[in-house]
């Protein structure tokens, strides 16, 4: 857990019905990159992914992570 609040730029435009949280992802140790590409690389961090219900649930499926619609969905 960082000692500073990160203020995060919207990189991806989601629905309104879906809510994305940072900090579960990241204390589950997923790196910027899986969901970003190569930030480390970007000037100004730009999409490269289609992020959508596949992309996210690919990845829930492949790290054992919830796959209960209320998690994202409300």
């Amino acid at each position: 857990q960082p000692p500073f609040e990160i203020r995060w730029n919207r990189v991806y435009a989601l629905p309104d019905f879906v809510k994305f949280v940072h900090k579960p992802h990241i204390w589950a140790g997923v790196a910027c990159q899986e969901c970003h590409g190569p930030v480390e690389t970007m000037d100004r961090v730009v999409p490269v992914h289609e992020i959508n219900m596949g992309f996210c649930l690919d990845c829930h499926v492949k790290r054992g992570a919830t796959q209960e619609c209320f998690v994202c969905h409300h």
